[in-house]
């Protein structure tokens, strides 16, 4: 006989990643490249994941949702989404504000306060740089996404963005 957990709902953390998470964040990003319909590669993905994370001065800010067993002999966790940002400076109002690039969360996860809870980290960590703004983009197509952020009080802007693939030696760019 099986027993039951009376709340088998495994806990929810929201934390700062690390290196040590490029593999699953690679993965998130895949997930994340085909729900928006992208071209992913996954080639070094992890590893320059895990550089950008562990740099003297890190290039980009990320936090996971990670699911956690509420036994103590059940080790790790695995991550269901993730929301990444960086500072930028926009010329038009002459000051810098927080970029946020990414936020994703696996199917499973979607709806249940978690997205929200992203976001609070996004917020808490403008005002902690001292920046009055935070940006991002979502798909045209992305209905829910954009029922979410305007709820949150966001307002949308009528921008296309555009991406040119510039040629490095030896390197990526094509």
């Amino acid at each position: 006989m099986t027993l039951r957990d009376p709340d088998p709902a495994p806990a929810i953390i929201i934390r700062p990643a690390g290196a040590a998470d490029g593999e699953a964040l690679s993965a998130l990003c895949a997930l994340h490249a085909a729900y928006e319909r992208a071209p992913f590669d996954p080639r070094g993905h992890a590893v320059r994941l895990a550089e950008a994370l562990s740099a003297p001065v890190p290039r980009v800010a990320i936090h996971v949702a990670e699911r956690v067993a509420e036994r103590v002999a059940e080790k790790g966790g695995d991550l269901v989404g993730f929301v990444s940002m960086t500072e930028e400076f926009e010329t038009w109002s002459a000051d810098a504000f927080l970029h946020m690039d990414c936020l994703f969360l696996k199917h499973g996860y979607r709806g249940r306060g978690l997205g929200r809870r992203l976001i609070d980290v996004v917020t808490a960590e403008a005002r902690r740089r001292g920046l009055p703004t935070v940006k991002w983009q979502t798909p045209s197509w992305n209905a829910d996404a954009k029922r979410f952020y305007a709820g949150l009080g966001a307002t949308a802007t009528d921008k296309t963005r555009y991406a040119l693939p510039v040629a490095l030696n030896g390197s990526r760019g094509s």
